[in-house]
This record gives C-alpha cells, structure tokens and sequence, in this order.
C-alpha cells in the first residue's frame, strides 16, 4: 500500500481553548492528505469548546470525548486509545497547520527506519495581544537546529521537536510506550511530549520537513509564557530521565538538571515570565 492510502490519526486534546479550536480543527479538516480522523479530548474545558465543535460533531467530521481534568498528556493518551491509524499526528489545540503538512510528512516515511517526522514551525500573537502582555521575553524565538537520523543524543541536550509537528508510527508508538501522566506523586504537567519523543528516538530514526508548516499561536494563559514555572518542570524533568538513565549519559542530564535549578531560581527571585 502506498503511504498516501494510509489512515492518519490527528489526536488533538484541548483545555479552555473554545476561542482557538476550531481553528485547529478546521486546519486539521482541510489538509490535502485526506485520509484522516480526527479526535478532540476535551480535558475538562468550562468555556464554549463543545459548542464551538458541536456543528462539526454532528457533520461527523470529528470524535469528541469529554473527560474530567486530568492534563495533556492523559487527554493525549485518551484519543491514542481510540485511534485506529497507521499514523499519529499531534495537534495542540492552539495552534494551525498549514495544509499540506501532511502531505509533505507522510512522503518520508517511505524510509523504513524512519518513525518519527516533524517539520519548523512559525511563532505569532494573536491580534489583541502584545509581547509586553504576554511577559514574553523575546518576540522570535531563535531558528532550532533540527537534526534527521538517530538523534537521541542530541536531543537530550536540547528539545528541538515542536509536538503540534509529529508525525509517528503508530507501531513505534506502541513500542515508546504511552505519555507519562505523572512523575512520582506529582502530574506531569510541562515536558511530558518531550519525555516521549526520546524514548522515540532511542528506538527508530527521525526526519524533518525544513518548512514552517505549523502555526503556533503565543497568548495569555500559556504555560509557554510563564519561564519560571517551565524552568522547574524542565528541572523536574531532567531529574527524572538522570534516575531513569544509564551512565552514558549521566553526566549530560545532570549538567541539563543543574542548568534547568539555575534558570528556575533566577526566573523566580526575578519574576520573568
């Protein structure tokens, strides 16, 4: 079978996001690649996003699964169980694809070693906002080095693959293993895609679409925008991966670990956001 004629699963989990998600359906909806379903995981949203999606519910253009508030990574998780693709693409609920993201990603998986495909992607404000409201420290984030290949290593020094990008086997997937809801007693509330994509990584290669096929949408209320709080996460999560991983890399978690404390203490005794 041709990778054209494969089934695409867009898992898409959203939390009080009514005003952006149709958008990200809709960017979702009008790919060129069209053999795809599409599944909202609705994580407890108190605002409109049901009636937003409700027309596009009874079209039948959608799956939407409401549960209790239980984080990304649980509604992520949520829509994988009932995804029947050969494919996973992630779509955060606030962000846009252009429309022949797919396309341009499922033509590289005619590579057998390849598992996991993600592309650039674009930063902007919604209209309205400002980078001072926001408390963004820069308006343009810094072009990432990507890198194709078995890229554990590098990845672990620096996350250089944007979630709404993912393109992954489904078969890889199951072999990774689902994301982490928790570490310890605490939920994993910042970092859990990252997590995923090198236990990806230590297992298949990965490749890149060096287009900005994605639409990231910078606003208030993000976790994104808030450096203190994400600093201590990362921290959080660096720790982790430094019980979990074997000496070879040991030394390189915990210089990441220390840098992470470090940033986190600053961002906070300084207050930046």
């Amino acid at each position: 079978m041709h990778y054209s004629e494969k089934l695409v699963s867009v898992v898409i989990p959203t939390y009080n996001s009514g005003r952006f998600i149709r958008e990200a359906v809709l960017s979702a909806i009008h790919q060129t690649y069209r053999n795809t379903e599409i599944a909202v995981v609705d994580d407890g949203s108190v605002d409109d996003t049901r009636e937003v999606l409700l027309p596009l519910l009874h079209e039948g253009t959608i799956q939407y699964i409401y549960q209790a508030n239980k984080g990304p990574a649980a509604a992520r998780n949520r829509a994988i169980s009932i995804a029947v693709g050969e494919f996973v693409a992630f779509l955060d609920a606030d962000d846009t694809w252009l429309p022949r993201k797919l396309e341009k990603q499922l033509a590289l998986f005619a590579n057998p070693h390849v598992g996991l495909v993600y592309s650039d992607g674009a930063t902007f404000i919604e209209k309205g906002d400002t980078v001072e409201d926001l408390g963004f420290v820069h308006k343009v984030e810094p072009r990432l080095h990507y890198r194709r290949g078995r890229v554990y290593c590098d990845l672990l020094r620096s996350n250089f693959v944007s979630t709404s990008s993912v393109v992954v086997r489904r078969e890889v997937l199951d072999r990774a293993g689902p994301f982490l809801e928790s570490m310890g007693a605490g939920r994993f509330s910042y970092g859990e895609d990252y997590e995923l994509w090198l236990r990806v990584a230590r297992i298949c290669e990965l490749d890149f679409v060096d287009e900005k096929l994605v639409a990231s949408r910078l606003h208030r209320g993000q976790l994104s925008g808030d450096r203190a709080r994400g600093y201590t996460q990362l921290s959080l999560l660096y720790k982790y991966l430094l019980l979990k991983e074997g000496s070879s890399k040991r030394a390189v978690l915990a210089q990441k670990y220390a840098e992470y404390t470090l940033k986190s203490t600053i961002a906070s005794l300084f207050r930046i956001r």
